[in-house]
């Protein structure tokens, strides 16, 4: 398993690692977008620091903004926050973007987890 999903009362991170395939990705989708918790969350973080995506290709993101635009409709309000430094990575997350412009969710990418973290903590203390 290239991923690992830990839930908090109103986030969700998962931490990816290795190699991934666009079979895992919606496997953790669906991990995900299958719990009850989903409905009630604020945030997902997902970490790439640690991930090759190098056979991911925009069609794949095709795909995978397809399930994530569906996923709107039962959280409208999520903030999606993505952490990469990667260059194909962070192209890949501005296509995603792109594809899910309309859907209601927010996104934001980071470098560093600390950076994320303390921008999740902010919108926490403001609402």
């Amino acid at each position: 398993m290239s991923y690992q999903i830990s839930w908090e009362s109103d986030c969700v991170t998962i931490n990816w690692e290795g190699k991934i395939s666009l079979e895992e990705n919606i496997e953790a989708n669906g991990v995900i977008y299958g719990d009850k918790r989903f409905d009630q969350i604020k945030y997902q973080v997902s970490n790439l620091l640690n991930a090759n995506l190098s056979e991911m290709l925009i069609k794949n993101i095709k795909v995978v903004g397809e399930l994530d635009k569906q996923s709107a409709i039962w959280n409208k309000r999520l903030q999606v926050v993505h952490i990469a430094t990667d260059s194909h990575t962070l192209k890949l997350i501005d296509y995603w973007e792109q594809l899910m412009h309309g859907s209601g969710w927010s996104f934001k990418t980071f470098s560093t987890i600390n950076e994320a973290e303390k921008w999740v903590n902010g919108l926490r203390r403001s609402n």
